[in-house]
């Protein structure tokens, strides 16, 4: 049972004033794996609608670089073309996507605080900035903590990813000579098949974190009978 700082347990429900005082300084369950859902989910989306374009630019600017071999010079004066022409390349096939994933992570952040505005939360706090404190921080349990749930993370992502690694690793490609147009067929599979199973992955890791976020909130947001009253 949570106590305040008086020592009285907190065994009351919050009443809607506290909790909307809670939410204006930021203090709501939110999680950050689920930003991290939205955004993969976005790029992941955007990637598949986008890789007949991505295919196509690409095989153009390649062509375009192994047609000039012969004459190309790479002079102080020729640099800055080439290296323009790559950007513009690497920018149509590759903004599109970050333009999407960052704005379905904003949406993901906005989704779980209701999208209200909460200035409070992002005022600099001073009082945290204690360096004998954060010291005692790195060895505290709750760093061990958050290094067991990192390891997990890690475990639950390998465990979903893995069965593709191990199906890429023993494709032909890499044992015999293989057609450059079915090279960016199987980078273009592969970075799908991957992030899909990462997505997979981040949606388990976000729900269970999300849970965990949830009942934390609601505990701290308990009150004392004094203070309802």
């Amino acid at each position: 049972m949570a106590e305040s700082e008086s020592g009285q347990e907190k065994t009351e429900m919050p009443t809607p004033k506290r909790l909307q005082e809670l939410m204006e300084s930021g203090q709501f369950a939110k999680s950050p794996e689920i930003q991290t859902v939205f955004l993969i989910g976005m790029g992941l989306l955007a990637l598949t609608m986008m890789m007949p374009t991505i295919m196509s630019t690409f095989r153009i600017y390649m062509a375009s670089i192994f047609s000039q071999l012969a004459t190309l010079q790479v002079t102080s004066d020729g640099f800055p073309h080439l290296f323009a022409n790559f950007i513009n390349m690497a920018g149509t096939c590759l903004l599109p996507i970050m333009i999407g994933a960052f704005l379905a992570a904003l949406f993901g952040a906005g989704l779980q605080s209701r999208f209200q505005f909460t200035p409070k939360a992002i005022e600099p706090k001073f009082s945290k900035l204690n360096p004998i404190k954060g010291f005692k921080n790195i060895f505290s349990s709750q760093s061990v903590a958050k290094l067991l749930v990192a390891l997990t993370k890690f475990i639950v992502l390998f465990g979903f990813t893995w069965p593709v690694i191990r199906d890429v690793m023993d494709d032909p490609m890499f044992s015999s000579s293989t057609d450059f147009y079915y090279i960016l067929y199987f980078m273009a599979d592969t970075a799908q098949s991957v992030t899909l199973r990462v997505l997979a992955g981040m949606v388990l890791i976000a729900a269970g974190d999300y849970a965990y976020q949830m009942w934390k909130n609601e505990r701290d947001s308990m009150m004392t009978y004094q203070e309802v009253k």
